[in-house]
């Protein structure tokens, strides 16, 4: 029996490691198991993290990159699209808290520089950049302006304005630590990134066709430390 909380995390689509054992080990009130021996007398104990693994819900695969390719419609896109619930295992056993329901988190994943959230990084998406960094720049509340513009989607639905953020926050990488679980009030999403996502656009649509390269390019001073190419 678990009890305590997991928490929510971020991933972009080419991430090709297992989801972060932070969602179960670093909430507020991380998971822990409880053993009942035979007299009834209960004993909590916390997790091995080598214990710890993963499945998506509907494809029941454990990474962002195998999750997205197996999951996502892009034809009719929704917050199902970039909202994947995953169930957490101990020692190849599911795990459920008392009342019975499972030990699950959402993990959002998206397109790396796609802030609006169409599964395209265009033009559009650095003026969504750019718009949300002048109106921070003027006064505005992080939490007051959407990082995603008017996109139906992420206006119908702000938890996706986190996921956002995050795509849009192109300085950092899949190996940056703790970008994953990095909330948007934390986040510094400023005119570079606007830069980048349309040097990237720019570079992309005319002479690289790479797309792992051509973020190296349009990032400047830093490039990707991934070890995959980008889908």
């Amino acid at each position: 029996m678990a009890q305590g909380k997991t928490r929510n995390g971020y991933y972009f689509n080419h991430d090709s490691r297992t989801f972060a054992l932070g969602h179960v080990t670093e909430s507020d009130e991380p998971i822990t198991l409880i053993s009942i021996d035979e007299d009834n007398n209960e004993t909590p104990f916390t997790l091995d993290p080598t214990k710890i693994t993963f499945k998506e819900e509907v494809s029941g695969l454990d990474t962002p990159q195998s999750v997205f390719r197996e999951a996502a419609s892009i034809s009719e896109v929704t917050i199902d699209n970039y909202r994947y619930l995953v169930n957490v295992y101990y020692d190849g056993n599911q795990l459920f808290y008392a009342d019975g329901t499972p030990v699950t988190f959402y993990a959002y994943i998206g397109v790396k520089g796609d802030a609006n959230l169409d599964s395209q990084v265009l033009s559009t998406d650095a003026s969504a950049v750019l718009k949300y960094y002048a109106q921070v720049s003027t006064g505005k509340g992080k939490d007051d302006v959407l990082v995603g513009g008017e996109n139906k989607l992420v206006v119908a639905n702000p938890e996706l304005d986190q996921l956002a953020a995050f795509l849009a926050d192109v300085d950092k990488d899949v190996y940056s630590e703790g970008n994953w679980k990095t909330e948007k009030i934390d986040r510094d999403i400023v005119s570079t990134d606007a830069s980048a996502i349309l040097k990237f656009y720019a570079l992309n649509s005319t002479t690289v066709a790479d797309k792992n390269e051509a973020w190296n390019q349009a990032i400047s001073g830093r490039e990707e430390s991934m070890r995959t190419i980008l889908d």
